[in-house]
């Protein structure tokens, strides 16, 4: 009989424990929320000749796809977002300056911080329902082009979708 009490004494502590709350603040999201994500994107090389044309040349370096991050700075203000390509092609992190109503993002001369001496401008935008995904469902798309000053006049643009965690 002591053993059902302690048992039955146990189970009723805990769960009044576990019920219990530590805050009343509900969960919310980043200040760039609508702009933070994974991206599936790929890498296309672009150029201006000498009349200022742009010259386009695809996935020119035959990576494919491969995930790149936009997210909120440490100081989550509502101005300031990374951009990350995780080291999957250029090796490129930089703060940038966006503007939530508009949903894009741009930069001179930023840091790459993966370089730590290396600057690049950056421009980008993401659309809302931008694009399909493989099973006709609308997916937000992105759009990101940098110039390093390592490798000026040669534009990368990085463009693709929002992650969804499905297979495509």
């Amino acid at each position: 009989m002591k053993k059902i009490f302690y048992l039955a004494t146990l189970l009723f502590c805990a769960t009044i424990i576990s019920c219990s709350t530590e805050t009343d603040v509900p969960a919310g999201g980043t200040a760039v929320k609508d702009m933070a994500g994974v991206w599936d994107v790929q890498v296309d090389l672009m150029e201006l000749d000498e009349n200022g044309d742009t010259i386009h040349y695809g996935d020119y370096y035959g990576y494919g796809t491969f995930q790149f991050y936009t997210y909120n700075t440490a100081e989550n203000t509502s101005n300031t977002i990374w951009v990350d390509d995780l080291q999957n092609f250029w090796w490129v992190k930089a703060a940038v300056n966006c503007n939530l109503s508009t949903l894009t993002f741009s930069g001179n001369d930023v840091l790459n911080v993966y370089d730590g001496e290396e600057t690049c401008k950056v421009t980008g935008k993401v659309f809302p329902n931008g694009a399909t995904n493989l099973h006709g469902m609308p997916n937000d798309s992105i759009c990101i082009d940098f110039e390093f000053d390592t490798d000026p006049g040669v534009i990368y643009r990085y463009a693709g979708q929002r992650y969804t965690g499905f297979y495509e």
